[in-house]
């Protein structure tokens, strides 16, 4: 595939194959260190678009945890630690994760090495989503409770959104837009809208049915920079868009074996240079499509090393990392921002990305 690279502004053939490439690692016990895990991709022999920081599931694989002094009466705290994460998202230096076997949302501050947890008052059953607007309110879609919460950063709950008149219903993706809330329903099909101010339902969004007349599946939500909204159909091997009137605008995608084709696309997000990124659970890595729908590179793929992303369901952009973690950017990098991907199978289940390009 021939396309413009929207990185460096040159017209040409993309490497595609993720292939690994470790940095070298001294020998002996691993365990406990905050040591990136540097992956470039594409390969050495092209200029890196990407580099993996690290693979992790708590917060001392990051960080030195804060501990508090009952604490060290206790003999030290023990690390926040992520069973099985099904929604990310970041904010002002702090990590939120969906953690759908506990049931409940960790929050860690990566600055100052504090975590908390968020439950919602002891309300959380399945939270599979999560989305934070600009005042630090936190939205969380439980499907077991068949309702949207949204919660302070204490675990106050604000208030609850769901349609009315609709006893069925599964929230499994979220989205907020200035002051309006955005939820994927997998049991209507619909996108729902509501007022994040007041929790009040606005309207439904019927999405378009794909080639075979079959309805959408949604699994992740997105926006760009002029307010289109972008929708991943998880079983119609598509990205559908949106305009601001909730109108369908455009969509991309198919089912196929080849790069660029879509298997089971879930979690999306798009980064500030435009770039979107799908999470492909079905072929196991995140595509990443500049914005005339071009295929430009992948990120991870199967297996257990360091890169690798075995079922990635989410995806949320960090503008910038504390020094601590942006130190781990190799010095012939240049990250203009990063990317996290949480994967519900593997071993270390979130993964930590820098985009950007070789120096």
């Amino acid at each position: 595939m021939k396309t413009v690279c929207s990185f460096c502004g040159s017209s040409k053939r993309w490497s595609l194959t993720a292939i690994i490439v470790l940095a070298a690692l001294s020998t002996g016990c691993l365990a406990n260190r905050r040591t990136p895990d540097i992956v470039y991709l594409p390969p050495a022999t092209t200029p890196a678009h990407a580099v993996h920081l690290k693979s992790f599931n708590s917060l001392s694989d990051l960080v030195e945890p804060k501990q508090s002094w009952l604490d060290v009466l206790r003999g030290g705290a023990a690390s926040p630690f992520v069973a099985r994460p099904s929604g990310v998202e970041y904010k002002d230096h702090k990590l939120f994760v969906c953690d759908a076997e506990s049931a409940v949302i960790h929050v860690w501050n990566l600055d100052t090495g504090e975590a908390s947890l968020l439950d919602a008052e002891g309300q959380l059953q399945k939270p599979v989503a999560i989305a934070v607007d600009e005042a630090g309110t936190v939205f969380v879609a439980d499907t077991k409770l068949s309702k949207v919460i949204s919660v302070t950063q204490v675990g106050s709950i604000v208030q609850s959104f769901k349609p009315p008149d609709r006893e069925r219903f599964r929230p499994v993706a979220l989205g907020v837009k200035d002051d309006r809330l955005f939820v994927a329903d997998i049991e209507s099909l619909k996108l729902d809208v509501f007022s994040t101010s007041d929790g009040l339902w606005i309207k439904s969004i019927d999405l378009p049915e794909n080639d075979d007349k079959k309805k959408a599946l949604p699994m992740g939500i997105a926006f760009d920079n002029t307010g289109r909204v972008f929708v991943s159909d998880m079983m119609g091997s598509r990205v559908i868009t949106l305009n601001e009137d909730g109108s369908a605008s455009a969509e991309f995608g198919q089912a196929g074996n080849r790069y660029g084709d879509l298997g089971k696309p879930r979690g999306i997000a798009i980064g500030p240079d435009g770039i979107l990124f799908v999470a492909d659970s079905d072929f196991a890595h995140v595509n990443l499509f500049d914005d005339q729908t071009s295929l430009l590179m992948v990120l991870g793929g199967t297996g257990h090393k360091f890169g690798s992303t075995a079922m990635p369901v989410d995806i949320a952009i960090a503008p910038t990392l504390p020094k601590s973690l942006a130190d781990w950017i190799p010095d012939d990098f240049r990250a203009d921002y990063f990317v996290f991907v949480a994967n519900s199978l593997g071993v270390s289940r979130i993964n930590l990305f820098a985009i950007g390009k070789s120096r």
